[in-house]
């Protein structure tokens, strides 16, 4: 039952057993006893500042000392919030940023339908991935939309030149188009789920052959054991049968000769 929690534990972080001489085992995280024998320590969750936000960290009861997991889901989990995850968001705000800077510069130098120019068409103080949107005066006036350059019905040069925006290298120091940058953005997180994949399927792998190595040799193997079954059976009847021979020589002899018991 002790060996069922210890494994079902380390699939939350990386672990490691001390046998006692008094047969009790110790648990360690890190450098830590999470366990030895009837004592233990509590683990508890903190929020602390990181990188202008609030994060939720794990550290040993009453004490500052943040927890290294160093391997199960905890630290994955850790490792996709604090590192993963903030990285496509600064993406994103980077090229959405980009798209509000670049489409209003665009936009503001055209004519709308009643004649209004200088008019953005994002709302210019909102310029990450999460808090971009449509101007206010926009939302309440489509007629504000400039759509062309001379403010003459049939011009659709300004929304031509919004159109091309995603095919200009504004991204990356000039070096990367919208497109592309989002398109790299996808192919890199696509290949981080495929690796993430691959990494998952050689480490099962690695898991059942070592489960098969330790019940090879704690296991108990039910082929095995009905062999050894047979064998002492067998055993058992050969030991019979001899003691049957000896009895019945036994036997002859006496009666044979006659001598009484």
């Amino acid at each position: 039952k002790r060996d069922v929690l210890v494994d079902a534990l380390s699939t939350y972080a990386n672990v490691r057993t001390i046998e006692r001489n008094n047969g009790t085992t110790a648990v360690m995280i890190g450098s830590m006893s999470l366990v030895d024998g009837v004592d233990y320590l509590r683990i508890e969750t903190k929020a602390v500042p990181r990188d202008g936000s609030t994060a939720t960290i794990a550290v040993w009861e009453n004490t500052n000392f943040e927890i290294d997991f160093s391997g199960g889901e905890l630290q994955a989990l850790e490792q996709t919030r604090d590192k993963t995850i903030p990285e496509m968001q600064k993406n994103l705000d980077v090229l959405a940023s980009t798209i509000v800077t670049q489409l209003n510069a665009i936009h503001a130098a055209g004519v709308g339908a009643t004649g209004t120019t200088g008019v953005n068409f994002f709302d210019p103080f909102q310029t990450t991935a999460g808090t971009m949107a449509l101007n206010i005066e926009i939302e309440n006036d489509v007629n504000l939309i400039a759509s062309s350059l001379s403010g003459e019905p049939g011009d659709t040069r300004n929304a031509q030149a919004i159109s091309e925006l995603r095919y200009q290298r504004v991204l990356q120091s000039g070096t990367s188009t919208i497109n592309e940058f989002y398109g790299s953005m996808v192919g890199t997180l696509g290949i981080r789920t495929q690796e993430a994949e691959t990494l998952k399927d050689n480490y099962s792998l690695l898991v059942t052959q070592l489960e098969n190595a330790r019940q090879a040799v704690q296991g108990v193997s039910i082929d095995e054991e009905v062999t050894n079954m047979i064998k002492y059976q067998r055993a058992y009847e050969a030991a019979a049968r001899v003691i049957t021979f000896m009895d019945t020589a036994l036997e002859t002899v006496i009666s044979g000769m006659g001598v009484t018991r």
